[in-house]
């Protein structure tokens, strides 16, 4: 409806964030500068916090498409995990790694090797949490062996 009032040739307000739509405003310019930096300097971690709507994932998502992806692998988790291992096994499955019966330290080990591996490719490998604040604690977030 919209699309031939305004001459458009496909709708950019879908409910799927599409980063071929991101505008880079002035007031989100240094943000942008920021995180590309952090992203291509491999700089560690990132937080990206904004209230509902704001166009964090859509950002996120317009971050990735700059990043070569020869010498990049990312990790793109949408939805909360309910216990840490199944969190460990989503990354490995957004790395391209199956599992299998692996316990949590088997799943530990095993993306620590991916990531060697990655390193030693001339490779960087982004984690990218959209709703972490969902996440149920931090714990999920480290490559470590609970205190028992």
């Amino acid at each position: 409806m919209y699309e031939a009032y305004w001459g458009l040739r496909e709708k950019p307000f879908e409910n799927t964030p599409d980063p071929r739509f991101f505008y880079q405003s002035p007031a989100c310019a240094e943000l942008w500068t920021r995180l590309l930096y952090v992203l291509k300097e491999r700089r560690g971690a990132a937080l990206l916090t904004g209230g509902p709507g704001c166009g964090k994932t859509l950002m996120a998502r317009a971050l990735l498409r700059e990043l070569d992806p020869q010498r990049t692998e990312v990790a793109l988790l949408h939805q909360p995990c309910k216990t840490s291992e199944e969190f460990l096994r989503e990354v490995l499955y957004q790395l391209g790694q199956e599992a299998g019966d692996l316990d949590r330290a088997g799943l530990v080990h095993r993306i620590c090797e991916l990531l060697y591996e990655h390193h030693t490719a001339g490779k960087s490998t982004i984690l990218v949490i959209d709703e972490g604040q969902l996440l149920r604690s931090s714990r999920e977030l480290r490559l470590e062996e609970p205190a028992h």
